[in-house]
């Protein structure tokens, strides 16, 4: 059962997350979760009390507002990458990848018009600097029949808000559910899409 420190924390963090909403509201400037956390701990005014008049120094609060701040980070992939695929023994192509905030995500691919393959669509899981992702598309036969499906999988590492590397084993998947793992070997790289202004 959370005590009664602990349950004052998780009440502080809210605010702390609402802060900037409610500075905004009110016409204050305000530069992230922890400003007012900050203002406390430069001042060095004595912590608001928490239930039954339980004390918390500014430290505390920073760390609180710390945490929201890695709660924001954990989702640093999410967005639109242009990526490059190298395949090791194969002509390098591109791919647009979304990564979705609800742990999804879609690939459209320059094969699609070789009709040789379909979009692909996947889920991913991972936290502010490393991710991995796997997803699936159909494969076609020349003559436009469905042969199975290509499943990648991959780990990525994202080295700052815009640029990503990863690596990627691919398997094939059989109509008949027979999984032909490791098949290829496909790295890539990635940049973020970003607004333009017109």
């Amino acid at each position: 059962m959370m005590n009664l420190k602990s349950l004052t924390l998780v009440i502080v963090a809210i605010a702390a997350a609402q802060m900037p909403v409610a500075n905004a509201q009110s016409g204050q400037r305000a530069s992230g979760a922890d400003a007012g956390w900050a203002a406390i701990a430069r001042s060095g005014d004595a912590a608001p009390t928490g239930p039954a008049g339980q004390q918390f120094e500014a430290d505390e609060y920073m760390q609180i507002a710390s945490q929201v701040r890695d709660a924001d980070s954990k989702k640093r992939i999410v967005g639109t990458w242009v990526i490059t695929v190298s395949p090791i023994g194969a002509p390098v192509f591109n791919s647009l990848q979304t990564y979705n905030d609800d742990g999804t995500m879609t690939e459209t691919s320059s094969h699609l018009a070789q009709l040789a393959s379909g979009p692909a669509h996947g889920v991913w899981e991972g936290k502010k600097n490393d991710y991995a992702v796997t997803f699936e598309l159909f494969a076609f036969d020349p003559s436009g029949q469905a042969v199975g499906r290509i499943r990648v999988r991959s780990r990525i590492h994202v080295s700052d808000d815009d640029t990503l590397t990863a690596d990627g084993a691919i398997d094939f998947i059989q109509p008949d559910g027979t999984v032909i793992p490791n098949i290829a070997i496909a790295p890539f790289t990635g940049t973020r899409m970003k607004v333009l202004s017109n």
